[in-house]
């Protein structure tokens, strides 16, 4: 869940759906483009080194089905309270998306 009531499910099967959320989407040109809203295509996820401190780093990438727009998030956090976070936009600006678990309101 995004701070503007944007919602992301990654699924166990690779695939996810979204409502309304942030990040910095691209199509397959690179060129910036809108995720569809609502969305849903496939996630994948990679580890690599980070640039700056070449410790163990995870990003998670959306490609949206159809029309291939895709995003990547970079994971930090916890099982219990993941956080995915991307820079939208020139990276100096600093406009962050930040994507943090759903409150758990099933009462169990």
């Amino acid at each position: 869940m995004d701070g503007q009531g944007g919602r992301l499910e990654l699924k166990a099967d690779g695939t996810f759906a979204s409502r309304g959320i942030c990040g910095d989407f691209n199509d397959a040109d690179l060129d910036t483009a809108v995720a569809p809203n609502p969305g849903a295509g496939s996630w994948t996820h990679d580890i690599t080194p980070d640039v700056d401190t070449r410790d163990p780093a995870t990003q998670i990438r959306l490609t949206f089905a159809p029309g291939g727009i895709w995003t990547q998030y970079d994971a930090r956090g916890t099982v219990k309270n993941p956080l995915l976070w991307d820079y939208v936009g020139d990276p100096d600006e600093g406009n962050l998306c930040v994507l943090r678990k759903a409150a758990d309101h099933s009462g169990g």
